[in-house]
């Protein structure tokens, strides 16, 4: 093993605490071996990894995380608890994290049928659920449009549950270059509180762009008046609105619902 870093002013410790804090902007901070192997199946770029003393050697390869270090030669970097714990975001480390470097996404996949479009939705829970809910419900790519919360910071990361890793995302767009990426055809569904159709009162079609908006404002009315039609979620009792995670999955499982039952009716057809 490694020597033990024992001291928070250790280069890389700062390094990696400015990587966690949002200080360098082509780098991200990910904790945890859920989201560290999520990381290393979706072949990201890992600079550093860094582990505590508390999780012995035999621990650590066997999770795979190690065996991985070892066997590729990445940086890694074994630290004290209280080293780790002035490097971690969560009260409850788990004892080990890496050093990402940021994903700089020119292109996305050919054939993207169904897209997820979010306006301005600032809080990073927010984003990170409603990542994890369009992977979950069939969305093939992300744009988040400009104003939106990081999808890699670390709140978003924990929320998406990995999702921010595995999706095809496109951020800090303005809508002009956003809707370019949308393939023509596409119907574009502005999510809003009094919409021209409910969430389940017409048929989805093939190919979607579903937009969602900001958690006070809603999406902004030149985006709103760009899209094809306008979608609410239908809702009883006194309830005026939805947050927007929770309107998201909705809709978003709606689609998957009608998309499910097409082919199934399909296969059922002689």
């Amino acid at each position: 093993m490694e020597e033990i870093v024992t001291s928070r002013n250790n280069p890389r410790v700062k390094w990696a605490r400015a990587a966690r804090e949002g200080r360098e902007r082509d780098l991200i901070w990910v904790e945890g071996p859920r989201l560290l192997q999520d990381a290393l199946r979706s072949g990201w770029a890992v600079e550093l990894l860094v582990s505590t003393q508390n999780r012995d050697l035999a621990e650590f390869q066997a999770d795979g995380l190690g065996s991985v270090a070892i066997r590729s030669g990445l940086p890694f970097l074994w630290v004290s608890a209280e080293v780790m714990a002035s490097l971690a975001d969560t009260v409850n480390c788990q004892g080990c994290a890496a050093v990402l470097r940021r994903p700089v996404c020119t292109a996305l996949p050919a054939g993207i049928e169904r897209w997820l479009v979010l306006d301005r939705v600032q809080d990073p829970g927010n984003v990170g659920t409603l990542l994890r809910t369009a992977e979950a419900a069939g969305v093939q790519a992300v744009l988040l449009l400009e104003g939106c919360a990081d999808p890699y910071g670390p709140k978003a990361l924990r929320a998406s549950m990995g999702a921010s890793l595995r999706l095809p995302i496109r951020q800090g767009l303005p809508w002009s270059r956003a809707k370019e990426l949308l393939p023509a055809g596409n119907l574009r569904l502005a999510a809003c509180m009094e919409g021209d159709h409910t969430h389940d009162g017409f048929r989805w079609p093939q190919s979607w762009a579903l937009v969602l908006g900001n958690e006070g404002q809603g999406i902004d009315k030149a985006i709103e008046a760009d899209c094809s039609l306008r979608v609410s979620v239908a809702m009883e009792g006194g309830v005026e609105s939805l947050n927007v995670a929770a309107a998201g999955a909705v809709l978003l499982f709606e689609a998957a619902r009608q998309r499910r039952n097409m082919v199934a009716t399909d296969a059922s057809e002689p």
